[in-house]
């Protein structure tokens, strides 16, 4: 019993098929238990056995119509169908030889009333409805005034019983397809309010991100135009210098040409930053890992990146411990975590101390970069290495860059199996901490 409820379940209550379907579907099958048991219990009871041939020809009928629709998937025509074949020719018949408007065939009719408005739409329905109608109450009058053709109950106990049954049967099948579209109607609109709640989440989401890229773009344009302009700006002053003096100091050309080199060297990095998240963004930043060493990568990265890194006035200082084991990381990508805590130092730092410091932790390596700097508020702390986001002004009054150096150090220390978190203060300075697994 409980798998053939199941399987009709599945197969002819499934959401997936669309309400009207749903609705034939029940009909159909209230139908068949309806006719059978009102052709059954007349023969018992002998009570109207002439219309039971006709009520067992509206069961197979049923049948047949839910097999051919659930086959075929042509409701429309099953619908059709069944206002033609059963509401309009076979209802009509029952009710002539079934006890007439003596017995419960009054109750069908508003049944196939009902069923009609349900499953017909537009002009269909209106038509079909009314002609409906119009053939019932005919027939009710037809009755009346020719009672001779109407084949009538002989005993009140019969009209009793087929008034009983059919009030019942009717109720029943429609109780539950009122019950069942209201069901339908409750849970769409439960989904609809999932939806609409998804949907607004989706949208802030959207703004949030859409707010994020506009500030991220105005920023960039503005970090890629300073250097540009520094750059642009010292070019033509030690041109205009070298020109007009035949003395020029080569000090002072080192000088401005150092700057060029630091501004040359920031735009480098911030170009590379977005470079980085559109790789990361589509799967094709690739890590290739080596045998390598902390302290070698560190050195060579304040050694290469000493232009942007000796800014100002900050006294950079490294500590590292002694004899620290190899670590299976991309030297590369490593050295691009550590310039860029040792940029944002610098760029939060004025006459202040940076200092660079590795040591073993157990099972890993643990960097830390930190400086005396402005540090950052507490409530910017859990957004720190979100995209887009930037701490605040530096100490020097510059913009901040990017806002995307810490998203990128962070995928990058996650993707060698490590971990990457911040202390800090404001007003106090700031620390980055970074782990690697030891090999």
């Amino acid at each position: 019993m409980k798998k053939a409820l199941q399987f009709i379940t599945n197969k002819f209550l499934n959401k997936q098929l669309g309400l009207r379907v749903r609705l034939f579907n029940i009909l159909a099958m209230a139908g068949i238990l309806v006719s059978s048991g009102a052709a059954t219990l007349a023969l018992i009871t002998d009570a109207g056995a002439e219309a039971a041939p006709f009520c067992y020809l509206s069961t197979l009928l049923a049948i047949g119509l839910l097999y051919y629709s659930y086959r075929s998937g042509k409701y429309q025509l099953c619908y059709m169908i069944t206002v033609i074949a059963v509401f309009l020719v076979v209802f009509p018949i029952v009710f002539i030889t079934g006890g007439g408007f003596r017995g419960s065939m009054p109750l069908y009719f508003i049944f196939a009333v009902i069923f009609t408005a349900f499953m017909l739409d537009g002009k269909k329905m209106f038509v079909m409805a009314g002609i409906e109608l119009s053939v019932y109450t005919g027939l009710c009058f037809f009755a009346y005034f020719f009672p001779q053709y109407i084949i009538w109950y002989k005993a009140e106990w019969n009209i009793v019983i087929d008034i009983v049954v059919g009030l019942i049967a009717v109720s029943v099948a429609l109780g539950a397809t009122m019950y069942f579209q209201f069901r339908v109607y409750d849970e769409q609109q439960r989904e609809l309010e999932k939806a609409r709640e998804q949907l607004a989440a989706e949208n802030i989401a959207l703004e949030q991100i859409n707010r994020l890229k506009t500030e991220f773009l105005g920023n960039v344009s503005h970090e890629l135009k300073t250097p540009l302009t520094v750059m642009s700006g010292y070019a033509q002053t030690t041109k205009q210098l070298a020109q007009n003096s035949d003395t020029l100091e080569g000090s002072e050309v080192s000088r401005r040409m150092t700057l060029i080199s630091s501004e040359a060297e920031r735009l480098s990095l911030m170009v590379g930053q977005v470079l980085d998240v559109t790789r990361m963004e589509e799967g094709r930043m690739v890590m290739e890992p080596v045998r390598c060493y902390t302290d070698e990568i560190i050195h060579t990265a304040v050694e290469t990146h000493y232009p942007i890194l000796n800014k100002n006035q900050n006294r950079l200082d490294i500590r590292i411990e002694s004899g620290l084991p190899a670590v299976h990381a991309d030297p590369a990508r490593i050295s691009q975590v550590i310039v860029n805590l040792i940029s944002n130092a610098v760029r939060f730092t004025v006459n202040g101390l940076i200092t660079v410091s590795a040591r073993r932790e157990g099972p890993h390596i643990l960097v830390c970069v930190s400086d005396t700097g402005v540090g950052i508020a507490a409530e910017r702390l859990p957004h720190i290495f979100e995209r887009y986001s930037q701490k605040q002004k530096s100490g020097g009054g510059q913009d901040t860059g990017t806002g995307l150096g810490l998203y990128i150090c962070k995928h990058i220390v996650e993707q060698h199996g490590g971990a990457i978190w911040i202390d800090s203060e404001e007003g106090r300075g700031t620390s980055m901490f970074f782990t690697l697994p030891v090999l």
